[in-house]
């Protein structure tokens, strides 16, 4: 699961209005949950409780200013 900290970094860079998923959609809503893999390099929106585990809806972690690693 993301952490709080992880949430607020990816929803800052959701309201610069260029954050894109791995389809190339861009996200214009606050993320609430999500799911990350192990190595913190994609994670996986949650909606109503069920993860959305499809590749195309991914979100790349790579190059995002995480400051430190997140469990």
């Amino acid at each position: 699961m993301a952490s709080a900290d992880l949430l607020k970094v990816i929803n800052a860079e959701v309201e610069t209005g260029e954050f894109h998923n791995a389809a190339g959609d861009l996200l214009i809503d606050p993320i609430s949950d999500m799911l990350v893999d192990e190595h913190t390099t994609t994670a996986y929106p949650i909606t109503t409780d069920i993860p959305q585990l499809l590749p195309k809806l991914a979100i790349s972690l790579t190059g995002l200013n995480l400051g430190k690693s997140f469990d």
